[in-house]
């Protein structure tokens, strides 16, 4: 644990009878997108409320922070345990970070509720996992979990999930995304010019494997050796020396790196087409991501068309002429990004009518006025106004 910081106490003796505490392991970090949607939110409704995170690099973390959100800064701290015995209710996100903290959760008699999450410890059929989630699920201060999927509601009512279940499909998204696309630029015209693809992911594992990065290399090379107008992009934690690049491709695809929300939504406008092949269980047999992952999502939201799998059945909302879904393999995805090619004027169709759909799922309306009043009717039961 951290030792009791100067900053700490000053936050602590300011808001003495601060009401709500959101622990987190990777905030203030702005890449993390649907955590900055959700947490700024909060800050700005619940004037009681206080993040502190044990992120490793936080002064440089929270300095990037401050610069874009000045009037908040004082409100995110680094973890100090201390701060549980001033606070009324704890909000988290991810099964391994309630885990983490449970115990300190309890010693502080701090009643809580957390989002469970696809990833972040919880996986599928992995024994290591279930003893996390029945840990975190039988404390006595745990009050609700918020599901983000049919699936993990479905895995919460087998372990007779003792607290009330809400379900909210999908995730908080950054409300940048949710504004109109406009400067969006289109490829494909008569003059010859060829779509941009990409591919938005972070990487898990060696090779990417669970989000289907192989797969995409696979289309893109073969794609790259019949059209020599398609431009070829990877943004996320992902380089040249992750997998072999073959050589028609190398100079053709380009890597991006990690990108903060605002210049990835721009980076979103120039594309046309992402291809998402996630791949559940290729690497521990039980990691498995929601549908459709946060990416797609932002990427939908761009206008972009998107090509995605779905092998756990989790699509409910998307119909064909809205999202391809495909399995997530090469050949599959060959046998459905052909057609397209052959059509950009579908493409565009396919990517607006997907972003109308993914503006009505994932609006503030539909995602944050949910959860805030979760966390307000749990704070009326604990005895509090928030």
């Amino acid at each position: 644990m951290m030792q009791h910081s100067e900053e700490a106490a000053f936050v602590i003796n300011r808001v003495r009878n601060h009401d709500i505490v959101v622990l987190d392991d990777f905030f203030p970090n702005l890449t993390t997108g649907f955590r900055v949607a959700e947490y700024i939110h909060y800050l700005r409704v619940f004037p009681g409320l206080l993040i502190t995170s044990t992120i490793g690099d936080f002064k440089q973390q929270h300095a990037a922070f401050a610069r874009s959100y000045p009037d908040l800064q004082s409100r995110v701290v680094a973890y100090d345990q201390a701060m549980l015995r001033h606070a009324r209710l704890c909000y988290l996100n991810f099964l391994n970070n309630a885990h983490y903290h449970i115990e300190a959760l309890e010693t502080a008699s701090l009643p809580f509720l957390f989002t469970l999450y696809p990833g972040g410890g919880f996986e599928l059929s992995d024994g290591e996992s279930r003893s996390k989630l029945r840990r975190v699920l039988g404390s006595p201060m745990l009050r609700a979990v918020i599901s983000t999927q049919s699936v993990t509601t479905d895995v919460l009512r087998r372990l007779q999930c003792p607290v009330e279940v809400h379900e909210c499909y999908g995730a908080t998204i950054n409300p940048v995304y949710l504004s109109s696309p406009g400067g969006r630029t289109e490829s494909g015209d008569s003059r010859g010019s060829g779509p941009k693809i990409c591919f938005v992911a972070h990487k898990y594992d060696r090779e990417g494997r669970t989000k289907g990065y192989p797969a995409f290399v696979e289309v893109a090379a073969t794609l790259a050796a019949r059209c020599a107008h398609i431009e070829f992009s990877v943004v996320g934690n992902f380089g040249p020396e992750d997998i072999e690049i073959p050589h028609q491709l190398k100079a053709r695809l380009h890597f991006k790196g990690l990108l903060p929300t605002a210049q990835l939504r721009q980076f979103l406008l120039t594309q046309n087409l992402m291809i998402s092949p996630n791949q559940p269980y290729t690497v521990s047999g039980s990691i498995f991501d929601g549908f459709p992952t946060a990416s797609c999502v932002e990427a939908s939201l761009c206008g972009v068309a998107i090509l995605c799998s779905d092998e756990l059945d989790l699509n409910r909302f998307y119909g064909a002429d809205e999202m391809i879904v495909c399995a997530p393999h090469a050949s599959a995805i060959l046998q459905a990004v052909e057609p397209l090619l052959e059509n950009p004027l579908l493409i565009a169709q396919i990517g607006e009518r997907g972003r109308a759909k993914s503006a009505r799922l994932f609006s503030a309306e539909a995602q944050l006025l949910p959860r805030t009043k979760i966390l307000r009717d749990i704070a009326a039961r604990e005895g509090f106004s928030a």
